[in-house]
């Protein structure tokens, strides 16, 4: 798996791209040229992940394959790029950000590891896997589906972890991931779990929007 790194210093970002997209896209569609400010003043480092949608959600395999797959790229996340971001950024702040299935992504893994995150950004994020795995459901599904495994949390030390992390819902009026954005944020607040919820006019799901919230939200909610 590569990954590219950009700034030196301040909170790591691990940053998924959109559905299907490489790792360059952040660079490609001018996120990195956006936040270069924040990258030069050492107030800020990407760490630019590739997709992993082919061998999970968007690949035509079978739905326990794809949900293996997933579970096996938290693993990566996990056990592989946060040392690695660790050993040259020694910044304790992890942000995990994304776009569409990063998005998800992002979601996915803050919220299955927040003693491991600071804050999660999410832009126009899906938030239920559920649509593409063709009505199969097992275990492994369960626990890679932020929509579910939150709406059954009740282990007092996890929902004290995640009461703590900083969580932005960024999505447009008109996205197609609206419904079960506006279906997590309920989720989440049923579980006590603060949050924003920043719905923005018509669409939203497009670069030019994402840096957008990018600049607003990676460090505030307004």
């Amino acid at each position: 798996m590569e990954l590219l790194l950009f700034g030196q210093e301040g909170p790591r970002v691990l940053a998924f791209p959109p559905t299907d997209c490489h790792l360059t896209g952040w660079e490609d569609h001018g996120l990195v040229t956006g936040m270069r400010e924040l990258l030069d003043k050492g107030q800020l480092q990407f760490c630019c992940l590739d997709s992993f949608d082919q061998e999970t959600w968007s690949l035509a395999r079978p739905p326990a394959e794809r949900a293996l797959r997933q579970n096996q790229f938290d693993g990566y996340v996990f056990n592989e790029v946060l040392p690695f971001t660790l050993k040259q950024n020694a910044n304790p702040q992890v942000i995990v950000a994304g776009m569409e299935l990063g998005g998800y992504q992002a979601l996915n893994f803050g919220f299955r590891h927040p003693e491991r995150v600071t804050r999660i950004l999410s832009m126009s994020a899906v938030t239920d896997i559920r649509p593409f795995i063709d009505g199969y459901y097992d275990e492994t599904v369960y626990f890679n589906n932020p929509c579910d495994f939150l709406a059954n949390e009740h282990e007092p030390a996890r929902l004290e972890a995640l009461r703590r992390l900083d969580v932005i819902l960024a999505v447009g009026a008109e996205d197609p991931a609206y419904a079960t954005n506006l279906r997590l944020s309920e989720i989440l607040w049923r579980k006590g779990i603060w949050h924003a919820l920043r719905v923005w006019g018509g669409k939203a799901n497009d670069w030019q929007a994402w840096l957008g919230m990018m600049s607003l939200y990676v460090w505030g909610h307004d």
